[in-house]
Formats: structure tokens, sequence, C-alpha cells
């Protein structure tokens, strides 16, 4: 998802990758409820997959592609991402001190 977000050459095809990892989270298992992870995957689907198509009028659909608004939904997941990584990783390091806790008493 990164190398989509942060490219300032971005183009239409290019958000397909993005499309691919947003399919690795929500299959992934998160820290997430289904709905939410059900709710983010929608809006990313109407906004920024449909937002270059004859889905929304041509206003509209001008109004997104010049302020680069399809990329908002998607920057939010990646930093729910990025903070369920690192939430997953302090987690993993408690789990790992409790367990040498009970092996050394």
């Amino acid at each position: 998802m990164f190398i989509v977000l942060f490219s300032s050459a971005s183009e239409n095809p290019t958000y397909i990758l993005l499309q691919c990892g947003v399919a690795i989270w929500f299959c992934a298992g998160s820290g997430l409820s289904t709905k939410t992870k059900t709710i983010f995957l929608i809006a990313i689907i109407i906004f920024s997959s449909l937002s270059p198509t004859d889905f929304y009028p041509p206003t509209i659909r001008d109004f997104y592609n010049r302020y680069s608004l399809r990329v908002l939904p998607c920057v939010f997941l990646w930093f729910i991402a990025i903070g369920e990584m690192i939430m997953s990783r302090e987690t993993n390091k408690k789990e790992r001190h409790s367990e040498l806790q009970k092996q050394t008493a």
C-alpha cells in the first residue's frame, strides 16, 4: 500500500496494487471487528476503485481526481494497519516476557 499511497506518479492502474494490499489486510484477521473491516473495504471500493469510472457523475469524478480524494480511505486504512502491527508487536513482547517469567519461576 505504501508504494501507491506515497508515490507522486500513481495512476489509475497502480491502484490495483493497493486493492491487493487491502484484500490481504481484510483476510489476515486484525483486531478490528468484522463489521468495521467490511465498512473500510466497501468505502475503499466505492471511493478508490470506482471514482475514475462512470459510477460517479463527471462533476464529482473531476472533483475527486483534481484533489486526489480517492487516497483518503486508503491512507486511513494504512494508518490502521500500521497501528495493528505495532500493537501486535507489543502484545507479542508481553507474552514472551510472561512466558520467560513462568520458566524462571
